[in-house]
């Protein structure tokens, strides 16, 4: 069967029509392939972002309340009326993090800083910071109030067993006619005659 030159001219520009739709169809897998490739590369090659961390904060005088972690943020501790002053030591999980423990930034190799402590509540917050980033601790440290020591309650002095008592008996003319004496049982409050 002979074709006209009509249809095999039609046939032949279907042919190169299928032919590159199907070019163009395997070019777009092959773009979205090396898309998606490249840009797994370009995540696997930057580091996961983690924010600046504590890895470990150390009060004087006191412990920290819940103990320390450096998901945990906020933290309390609690002092004795004779403790004044706080020392707040810190450690950095993130290399170059610069520390800043309100008003003070800490440099090293010093990573430490004191603060008085009034009676009641004082706040402090400690600041980590690298790469514009920054992770806030709270410790609040609670002073205790004075509290007088107890007095001790005074002991009475120790009752002696007896008492002695002289009696006199003085007659006309100033004259002693009688000389005795008596002693008294403290705790059974009776006199007993000794001498007459």
């Amino acid at each position: 069967m002979k074709l006209s030159f009509m249809a095999r001219v039609l046939l032949a520009s279907f042919i190169v029509l299928v032919c590159s739709i199907l070019v163009y169809v395997w070019q777009a897998i092959l773009d979205s392939e090396s898309r998606s490739l490249s840009l797994t590369q370009i995540v696997e090659a930057q580091p996961l972002f983690n924010p600046p961390e504590l890895s470990g904060i150390v009060l004087s005088n006191c412990t920290l309340y819940p103990s320390f972690s450096p998901d945990i943020t906020s933290y309390t501790a609690t002092v004795p009326y004779n403790i004044t002053f706080v020392t707040f030591t810190v450690t950095t999980l993130t290399p170059n993090a610069v520390v800043k423990i309100y008003p003070i930034t800490l440099m090293p190799p010093y990573p430490y800083a004191v603060f008085t402590l009034p009676v009641g509540q004082r706040t402090l917050y400690i600041e980590v910071t690298a790469d514009n980033v920054t992770q806030t601790y709270r410790v609040t440290v609670t002073r205790l109030p004075f509290v007088p020591s107890p007095t001790p309650t005074s002991m009475p002095a120790e009752v002696p067993e007896t008492d002695t008592l002289i009696l006199l008996s003085i007659g006309v003319g100033g004259l002693v006619t009688w000389v005795g004496w008596q002693r008294m049982s403290v705790r059974r409050k009776k006199w007993h005659t000794i001498y007459r």
